[in-house]
């Protein structure tokens, strides 16, 4: 039934658009009220409202479940996006700021964590991972991290199929699909299943204060991209999320912003990179900035070719010296302290190690908080995630037993240990720790936030299982073929 036509007041469409803006932080000005009201009318189709006016006002008067938002996240979201758009600002990457990166952390902690946020239909993210596929010959022995982050869950389905158009390839270099893509029926594309293990999506909301943390995977960040995002935010709004993105960065860490949106912010803690046609900004002194100014442009005017660009030596050499050597953790101080005491001060430097990528250390802090609080199940919990990220499955496996042995519905532990049991080709186990998680959840309300999930709630841990229900295993490991 299509919606009934029935033009919203002023005075309505601007209080709808304040509460959009508290729960999204997306702004729709009197010169975009047109575009809010035919959103409007999409979402409450959505939500089996036809009334556009009645949808409105009900927005007003009540608490906004999650489907609510999702409902307005999908048709007050613009996912224009394709495979290397921008193309300068991947040849900058791929000329100047990541080889000097990757040549640094190739003599000791091989790892390089991006995060896409607002990554749409995933063809950002996807991008990154090719990027990476062309600078790093030996990806097996790297622990590489590409996160893609969305408030559109329809946005995230689509990125986590993988399968595009010929619309997500233009302007894209010649060389990518054959590479990369198989050809489906309808003239579509899917990307290469080892490809596609390099890149996870996740919900987001960037208002939310939810990241940087170890737990959703925002934290110890290498590189931000969040191109033409924050255009759509309130103004007030912005200056938090730049600053959350500051504490998600590693020292020395790049953000990458538009151009357009970056001339109308103010990034406090960063450096501005005067990289050519590139908005970048570094978190932390000034030193690799001025490397990477010395960047010959030249070597970035065709684009992304068939062949890597190669970085000037004297950019490549200030990029490497520049990356911080993490100082060691401060001394525990037991004197006049109790025993929980010292165990919940060795927890919070676990978790800001852990949070800063410092994973050696964050480990041992964590271990440190478990011989003084055995029973502690979220310290066993923390532990397993830091020996994930230092890829080590067997040793989070038996962490998380310990997690279920003190706590038999904790819900994350089952969920995380069906993806290690998928990932290692054992479904029955992960089939058992899944159906573990549906009867947990079969009885909680599906807005309440999981404990240590980083703002999982349980409908959106139903959604992820919906959508993953009947999905192959994948196996660990990315191929250079």
């Amino acid at each position: 039934m299509p919606a009934t036509v029935q033009a919203i007041s002023e005075p309505l469409l601007q209080q709808v658009s304040e509460r959009i803006e508290c729960l999204t932080g997306l702004q729709f000005p009197r010169g975009r009220f047109g575009d809010l009201e035919r959103g409007l009318a999409q979402a409450g189709r959505g939500r089996g409202c036809d009334d556009v006016c009645a949808y409105a006002e009900s927005l007003l008067v009540r608490d906004l479940c999650e489907a609510d938002l999702e409902a307005l996240a999908g048709s007050l979201t613009i996912g224009e996006t394709h495979f290397f758009r921008d193309p300068r600002t991947f040849a900058f990457l791929e000329s100047a700021l990541l080889p000097p990166l990757l040549a640094a952390r190739r003599g000791g902690d091989k790892r390089l964590r991006i995060w896409s946020a607002g990554c749409a239909t995933g063809e950002e993210p996807y991008s990154m991972a090719i990027l990476l596929h062309r600078l790093i010959p030996d990806p097996d022995e790297w622990r590489i991290t590409i996160l893609g982050t969305d408030i559109n869950p329809k946005f995230l389905a689509r990125a986590d199929a993988g399968v595009y158009s010929e619309w997500s390839f233009r302007d894209t270099p010649d060389w990518v699909k054959p590479r990369y893509f198989e050809a489906c029926s309808d003239n579509r594309y899917e990307i290469h299943p080892w490809l596609k293990r390099m890149v996870s999506f996740a919900y987001l909301n960037l208002v939310d204060d939810v990241y940087p943390s170890v737990l959703n995977g925002t934290n110890a960040m290498d590189l931000i991209v969040c191109r033409n995002v924050l255009l759509y935010f309130a103004p007030a709004r912005i200056p938090q999320v730049v600053q959350r993105f500051h504490r998600a960065l590693l020292e020395g860490g790049h953000l990458v912003m538009g151009a357009v949106e970056a001339s109308q912010i103010t990034f406090t803690g960063f450096t501005h990179v005067p990289a050519p046609g590139v908005a970048l900004y570094r978190k932390g002194s000034t030193q690799a900035a001025q490397g990477i100014a010395g960047v010959d442009s030249r070597t970035m005017s065709g684009g992304l070719a068939d062949g890597p660009f190669v970085v000037t030596a004297p950019a490549a050499a200030s990029l490497a010296s520049s990356i911080p050597v993490p100082a060691p953790p401060p001394p525990l101080v037991g004197a006049g302290r109790s025993r929980d005491d010292d165990a919940q001060a060795a927890g919070l430097l676990a978790h800001r190690h852990a949070n800063l990528g410092e994973l050696a250390e964050a480990l041992v802090w964590c271990e440190r908080a478990l011989a003084l609080a055995k029973t502690d199940s979220a310290l066993h919990f923390l532990r397993a995630g830091i020996l994930q990220e230092l890829q080590r499955p067997n040793e989070a496996l038996l962490a998380l037993r310990n997690v279920l042995f003190l706590d038999p519905g904790h819900v994350l532990a089952h969920f995380t240990m069906a993806n290690l049991y998928r990932r290692q080709d054992q479904p029955p186990a992960a089939e058992k720790h899944l159906a573990n998680v549906r009867r947990l959840l079969a009885s909680r309300d599906k807005n309440e936030e999981l404990p240590q999930s980083g703002g999982l709630t349980v409908g959106r841990l139903n959604g992820i299982l919906d959508a993953t229900k009947g999905r192959a295993p994948e196996k660990e490991g990315v191929s250079h073929e």
